[in-house]
């Protein structure tokens, strides 16, 4: 009895862990972006958006990337710099800054949990809108690597869902993007074919949409 229990909650561990990969709509294909969306009116954090996609590299490589906190300007639209605050024991304290504006601010701090070459959970320490989310990482045969992008906000007061959701979804996979491509950049690969991105959201079919990374993409949200 007893070890049944704990070979179950082990099992929900495990698929808890292992979102990205497991579920179905997160399974892209090569050069494929696929972005889905969540609204839970009332929740602490009612907005949810999520990205995956395939990078053409091992994890260690987009690893790399990922925590070269000092040079991920372009990541997203708009970011001009990112700088480390302070580093400790696994958790990072990263102020970044951009052009226009993103939830009303010019400056966001966050602070990052690093479980290496898995996952980076993140938050956003001050501001009157709540943030949270994480990248995590998971190594895929034929030496691809699954990468993921989530955030979760908590508008602040006034400020529809509807206009943060529709700057994240186009924030997410451009970040993705940016990410895949820094990662090959570093192997000396190029990939001249452009993007596919799906949306997948709530009550509605989902939406194709391709697009091009030579292509600057909005600023601010």
């Amino acid at each position: 009895m007893i070890n049944g229990v704990i070979t179950g909650f082990l099992y929900i561990t495990f698929l808890t862990i292992s979102l990205c990969a497991q579920s179905p709509e997160q399974n892209p294909k090569p050069r494929q972006v696929i972005v889905k969306t969540e609204v839970s009116r009332g929740a602490e954090y009612p907005l949810k958006v999520k990205g995956v996609l395939l990078v053409e590299s091992e994890p260690e490589v987009v690893w790399g990337v990922l925590t070269d906190y000092e040079h991920l300007e372009g990541v997203f639209p708009g970011l001009v710099k990112s700088q480390i605050l302070a580093k400790d024991a696994g958790e990072v304290v990263v102020e970044q800054r951009y052009r226009g504006l993103i939830f009303l601010s010019r400056s966001m701090v966050f602070v990052s949990r690093e479980d290496p070459m898995r996952r980076i959970d993140f938050r956003r320490l001050k501001g009157k809108s709540s943030v949270t989310g994480y990248w995590s990482l998971e190594p895929v045969a034929g030496g691809f690597t699954r990468l993921c992008l989530e955030v979760a906000v908590r508008p602040r007061r006034f400020l529809p869902l509807w206009i943060v959701g529709g700057m994240l979804k186009d924030h997410i996979p451009h970040g993705l993007l940016s990410i895949r491509q820094k990662s090959l950049i570093r192997l000396n690969k190029n990939d001249p074919e452009d993007p596919e991105i799906i949306y997948l959201e709530e009550g509605h079919e989902e939406r194709r949409e391709e697009v091009r990374e030579d292509n600057p993409s909005q600023e601010g949200f």
